[in-house]
């Protein structure tokens, strides 16, 4: 990986994981059409049970994104170490705060 896309992580990685979630879930909220009607959007609906299970779904994954970029905000912890951290044992979170 390019050492400056790891630098940029580091410093706005948080930033980032809470842009992405809030867009995430407003686009699940509102049902913005060309959030709702895109062809992944469509995969995840027909895997989740339609429209419904769809907006679920990503006001799920944008809660996720919410909450790593929050705690990396808080911690200074970059989200760089803390998703393995989460992926190997996802209590240890808990730790951090």
């Amino acid at each position: 990986m390019d050492n400056a896309i790891i630098a940029f992580f580091y410093d706005y990685g948080d930033i980032l994981f809470l842009a992405l979630g809030l867009y995430s879930i407003g686009g699940a909220v509102k049902q913005w059409s060309w959030f709702v009607n895109n062809s992944r959007a469509r995969n995840v609906a027909g895997r989740t049970g339609g429209t419904t299970g769809m907006r679920i779904f990503y006001v799920v994954l944008g809660l996720g994104f919410c909450i790593v970029g929050l705690i990396s905000f808080m911690t200074g912890i970059s989200v760089l170490y803390i998703i393995p951290m989460i992926k190997a044992d996802p209590l240890s979170v808990f730790e951090l705060l």
